[in-house]
């Protein structure tokens, strides 16, 4: 594809989602970090999504038509009928002169593989996490891992050390991978509501202990064992209360093991909510429990609200959480490691404190999403220009 008259490079993002979510995760974040920062001079953008049945509307289209980038829905009959989600996908594609299709999970790379091969069109994957929830999902990622293979694909981007290792492991050669991690934007965390308004909708007060957990409520995020974690903590400390910002498949099962436990007025799903930056300004501690990562959205967004945080010692996160610098790590799936980190950064304020103001200083020298927007466009321009 040959640049248009005003030198511009030309990029679609195309995001699958997570089936039937109607939220923002970390993968959308990423994209609409990208394309709000993206120098507009140099580079057009246009993202694309695949319908999903049982969704009203895509948020991830809905917040980038709010910001001005044009959206197109690829609109299949059924989940497999990846013929007529090809053919879609190429007519976009010629629509509007694309010089780089960049993927985002497995869907994408496989239905944007098909729809780019022999045409001029680059191709690059970032890589956020190969979850393995499902039966479905680890067949269909061992299928990406088998399409990125190609050649087709320039460059894979991962957003971790952690992950490049896998995609080394799995045969990927090192000059086809690039190490992006994600960003935000850390100066819009400084700004938030007065906490009363969010300890009011928590039905807390004051003298509360506020222990916070944001994340989809799925295998992958461990919350089960911060449950298991939370009596002994309570015991201890009875002014604790648990947030839990987020939504997904287990919501119903972790409430019943709530209320199992008797915890069900300690520990508050609050569902999905998009003022994290306000929950967090009231929150005393953030809690990763999670038994994979890759560059979790969540954990940078605690960061740059300078929260102390205990978490779980996988993915990329002990690169940006070194062990009682910044935070505690803990071992995966370790229900007691996590009462005892908890309870002593509670117990230890000042120490909580100082790990606070470490994780934010991190995060606003290593994860701005200006930073992480900077290196996709010199990735971009390498592409197309060289």
């Amino acid at each position: 594809m040959e640049l248009n008259s005003s030198g511009k490079i030309n990029i679609m993002h195309l995001r699958s989602g997570v089936r039937g979510s109607n939220v923002i995760l970390g993968a959308e974040a990423v994209i609409l970090h990208i394309i709000s920062s993206i120098d507009r001079s140099r580079f057009q953008t246009v993202v694309a999504s695949f319908k999903d049945p049982y969704v009203d509307s895509i948020p991830l289209l809905t917040e980038a038509k709010n910001i001005g980038i044009p959206v197109e829905l690829v609109h299949q009959y059924g989940r497999f009928d990846i013929v007529t989600s090809v053919l879609r996908l190429k007519r976009l594609i010629k629509k509007y002169n694309i010089h780089i299709l960049h993927c985002h999970e497995y869907k994408s790379d496989i239905i944007g593989y098909l729809s780019v091969l022999n045409s001029g069109v680059h191709l690059i994957s970032t890589q956020h996490l190969w979850a393995g929830e499902a039966l479905r999902a680890r067949f269909y990622e061992f299928m990406d891992s088998l399409i990125i293979h190609s050649g087709v694909f320039e460059k894979i981007v991962a957003v971790s050390e952690e992950i490049k290792n896998t995609l080394l492991n799995n045969g990927i050669k090192e000059e086809r991978i690039s190490v992006i991690s994600n960003g935000i934007d850390v100066d819009s965390y400084s700004n938030s509501f007065p906490p009363e308004d969010i300890r009011f909708l928590a039905g807390t007060n004051a003298d509360t202990r506020v222990v916070c957990c944001v994340g989809r409520l799925s295998p992958q995020k461990g919350h089960r064992y911060l449950i298991e974690a939370a009596p002994k903590i309570i015991k201890e400390m009875p002014n604790v209360v648990f947030l839990f910002v987020g939504d997904g498949p287990l919501c119903a099962e972790l409430k019943s093991l709530a209320g199992r436990m008797g915890l069900q007025e300690k520990i508050i799903f609050l569902g999905f909510r998009k003022d994290i930056a306000s929950i967090l300004k009231v929150s005393d501690l953030f809690v990763l429990p999670s038994l994979n990562e890759g560059t979790p959205m969540a954990l940078l967004e605690a960061m740059a609200s300078g929260k102390a945080i205990v978490s779980a010692e996988v993915g990329g996160v002990p690169e940006l959480i070194t062990n009682g610098e910044n935070g505690i790590l803990v071992k995966p799936m370790d229900s007691e490691g996590l009462e005892k980190a908890i309870l002593y950064l509670l117990k230890n304020p000042s120490i909580a404190t100082k790990f606070g103001a470490k994780a934010k200083e991190f995060a606003k020298k290593n994860l701005s999403s200006e930073a992480m927007t900077r290196k996709y466009e010199n990735l971009y321009d390498n592409i197309v220009r060289n």
